[in-house]
């Protein structure tokens, strides 16, 4: 278990440059930091006001609790000179954002933060806040990362964290629920929160016919208005321990009954209904053949995976898998697949590769961008170009350039121009891409990688196996 409450003495970090995290300036209570040329650990340093709450945390028995259920994120106290407390942590290796998840991960995010303040509320302590943020999905297991979140339970006040809750948990998950992708769209606009004014606003009418979720959104200002009332002197009956937790049961309960409506996608079916088996068990052959066990310590990333066929194929393989789509169906079919496996080294989220996650907050640096963080050893594009480069219009040496700066080496398929499904993107555009061939394909491509195998399938579709030119690493 990675967590030391023992009063290990250090100096060895005051030696060194700190990075402060970007988002970190918000805590009053702690403040995030990375350690220059360390790339393994994130580190916290509690200060002096959050101390009491600390202690509590940990001599409570609280931090061993969540701990060993892996709902907290596990980790090691040093001690400095001066008796500051820094916390010190495992990065996890890929980091998702609220904006990049799927219904069931929104879901399972909201379920973990209403279970930890449960079990925080048995400790007598409580959730100081409640932003998704404080969740990060480690495989298929959401982890809650913010361990200076823990206060001391104050009986005279309720959970002030609902409304937080409700604006960044519950409405978003109703919108996403409702309009998928397009719900993320609207918190990635909101990252403080989709106000209830606005959030109801967008819900369709159906929505209405929840009396749960038209109770439990409309209670925050309910319980502002509760808290205006200075003459009120019944206030600490109203918010006991067993209230709040029984508060929390319940909003439990309501959110995990939300589900979403089956709906059939372009592409969430696609390998049952719409790919030919010989062609599909022949680029099984060869990919299983190329990454092979060599690559047992390395990270790859699926790029517009689907429901993430090879993901699963290729992840026991890896050390870990980055795994990405636009059709939000068809991530969360695989979210929930590699969650059915235990299959946790699959770290899925949605993504459009045409318009990317733009890095986002203050100064556009709290919330890194999607190619800020994506870095692998190996990248597999299987019939993907086509679509970036038909529907998109990006150029070849374009996508030559973005696989170069992203992975060291890359397994991708050409789809060639008399194929049916590039026949299908050209049905409704002029065809203006004379460009669009196999001669140009590997000619950009041979700026920037080397050749180390090819497949040409009986279809005529390609598969190249490229690794990055030593100048370009």
């Amino acid at each position: 278990m990675y967590h030391n409450f023992s009063k290990k003495r250090t100096n060895h970090l005051q030696l060194k440059r700190r990075i402060n995290h970007f988002a970190s300036f918000k805590d009053p209570a702690a403040k995030v930091f990375l350690i220059e040329d360390e790339n393994e650990n994130i580190y916290r340093e509690l200060y002096s006001v959050y101390r009491p709450h600390y202690n509590h945390f940990k001599s409570s028995g609280l931090a061993d609790e969540l701990i060993k259920k892996n709902w907290v994120i596990p980790f090691e106290e040093l001690i400095y000179p001066n008796d500051s407390i820094i916390l010190k942590t495992r990065k996890i290796p890929f980091v998702s954002f609220p904006y990049e998840w799927t219904f069931n991960q929104w879901k399972d995010a909201a379920l973990l933060t209403l279970k930890i303040q449960f079990q925080a509320l048995k400790y007598g302590m409580i959730l100081k806040d409640a932003t998704p943020f404080n969740i990060v999905f480690k495989g298929n297991k959401p982890i809650f990362v913010d361990i200076s979140s823990f206060e001391i339970f104050n009986p005279s006040q309720p959970w002030q964290a609902f409304k937080q809750f409700s604006e960044n948990f519950y409405m978003p998950i109703l919108l996403v629920k409702y309009f998928d992708s397009t719900g993320n769209e609207i918190y990635m606009n909101n990252l403080n929160g989709i106000s209830l004014n606005k959030g109801l606003s967008l819900l369709p009418a159906k929505a209405f016919f929840n009396f749960d979720t038209l109770f439990f959104l409309a209670l925050p200002g309910k319980i502002r208005n509760t808290l205006k009332d200075k003459e009120s002197k019944n206030i600490s009956k109203k918010f006991t321990l067993k209230s709040s937790m029984d508060f929390a049961e319940q909003l439990f309960s309501i959110i995990n009954k939300l589900s979403q409506s089956k709906l059939h996608t372009k592409w969430n079916d696609y390998y049952e209904k719409n790919i030919d088996p010989q062609y599909l068990q022949e680029k099984e052959m060869f990919v299983n053949e190329w990454v092979n066990e060599k690559y047992k310590d390395s990270t790859l990333i699926d790029f517009g995976c689907n429901t993430g066929y090879f993901s699963q194929l290729l992840a026991g393989k890896v050390q870990q898998v980055i795994a990405f789509d636009d059709d939000m169906r068809s991530i969360d079919k695989l979210y929930l697949q590699s969650k059915e496996k235990k299959v946790n080294n699959i770290y899925s989220f949605t993504a459009n590769l045409s318009q990317p996650t733009p890095a986002l907050g203050w100064n556009n640096m709290e919330r890194q961008a999607l190619k800020e963080r994506l870095h692998a050893d190996i990248g597999l594009a299987l019939a993907l170009v086509h679509h970036l480069a038909i529907s998109n219009q990006i150029q070849f040496n374009m996508l030559a350039d973005f696989f170069a700066n992203t992975c060291n080496e890359l397994v991708i398929e050409f789809v060639p121009k008399d194929d049916p499904k590039v026949k299908l993107l050209l049905l409704a555009r002029k065809d203006i891409y004379e460009w669009y061939n196999w001669e140009n394909f590997m000619e950009s491509f041979k700026t920037k990688f080397n050749i180390l195998k090819e497949h040409h399938f009986f279809n005529n579709r390609v598969l190249v196996h490229f690794i990055l030119k030593q100048n370009e690493q």
